[in-house]
């Protein structure tokens, strides 16, 4: 095992467990839920990364591929039902939001274990494989993830306004980690091998490994003074 894949296999461990941690504090908090769910997706895209790396075997090279992918935008979409709830819910999400987004997230489903993100994937024997990616499938699901993710980030933004100084200091600790990890992620597992550089995608799973200690550090452990 190279030392990219052990990497990946910690960093899937750390945020295993600390999703379970978490959700052992007060799994019928939402905030605790969504976030662990949130962390829970990182583990497995963190693993299912490694075994891509690993496999030889075309058809399980093209598997851990899509289900990667797919990992990566559900975690869009955890993060997106934790900034709504996190620090306060100030209104509940409509019906007609819930039903937005399991219709898309249904057909982005279809799309990656139909015809799928990627095109060719070549065995490289220096780093993994190379990968060709499909212009218009890949749009649409940059579309998905950076819509929910911004979405996401202008929820935190609104509540930094509205809530308390004190815990503002929270939501602007939770709203720069995660953040400086989406644009790490983003650089790394999006724009990248859209370039055609798929060697460096490794990299972005291991940047939520500081964000993810500081963000239970300071909301799920002890408060900031």
């Amino acid at each position: 095992m190279d030392v990219e894949n052990l990497l990946l296999l910690i960093t899937t461990g750390v945020n295993l467990g600390l999703a379970f941690f978490i959700l052992f504090k007060n799994w019928r908090n939402k905030i605790n839920f969504w976030f662990a769910a949130t962390l829970f997706l990182i583990a497995i895209w963190s693993f299912c990364m490694a075994m891509f790396r690993a496999s030889v075997e075309p058809s399980l090279v093209r598997i851990w591929s899509d289900l990667y992918y797919l990992m990566a935008a559900l975690i869009a979409l955890t993060f997106f039902y934790f900034s709504h709830a996190f620090p306060v819910e100030i209104n509940k999400l409509p019906k007609f939001t819930h039903a937005i987004t399991l219709a898309v997230t249904t057909i982005l489903t279809v799309i990656i274990f139909s015809e799928g993100i990627v095109g060719d994937i070549r065995r490289s024997a220096s780093y993994g494989h190379d990968v060709t990616i499909r212009p218009i499938n890949y749009f649409l699901y940059c579309v998905y993830f950076f819509g929910f993710l911004l979405i996401s980030f202008i929820h935190l933004r609104k509540k930094m306004l509205l809530i308390p100084a004190f815990t503002k200091k929270v939501v602007k600790i939770v709203f720069y980690a995660t953040l400086l990890s989406a644009i790490a992620g983003s650089v790394f597992d999006l724009a990248l091998p859209l370039l055609g550089n798929y060697k460096l995608i490794w990299i972005g799973p291991l940047f939520t490994v500081a964000m993810v200690f500081i963000i239970v550090r300071y909301v799920f452990i002890k408060e900031i003074q």
